[in-house]
């Protein structure tokens, strides 16, 4: 079997990784991070910048 080179690219859980942490971060200060940085596994950061940052109409509380 030959080898096959690895795949270059972000991965879907970084991306999401990203996407959540601008999300949270602008829930709690009312401001979306832009670009916004993320670490991989090997400890490496890259930064993202978003596509979208927009706050929308946030739904009451549910009653515990």
């Amino acid at each position: 079997m030959g080898q096959t080179s690895l795949r270059r690219g972000w991965t879907t859980g970084t991306c999401a990784t990203a996407a959540a942490k601008a999300a949270y971060a602008a829930l709690l200060s009312g401001v979306f991070p832009d670009p916004v940085e993320v670490t991989l596994p090997r400890g490496e950061r890259v930064a993202f910048a978003l596509a979208e940052t927009a706050l929308g109409d946030v739904p009451p509380a549910l009653p515990s």
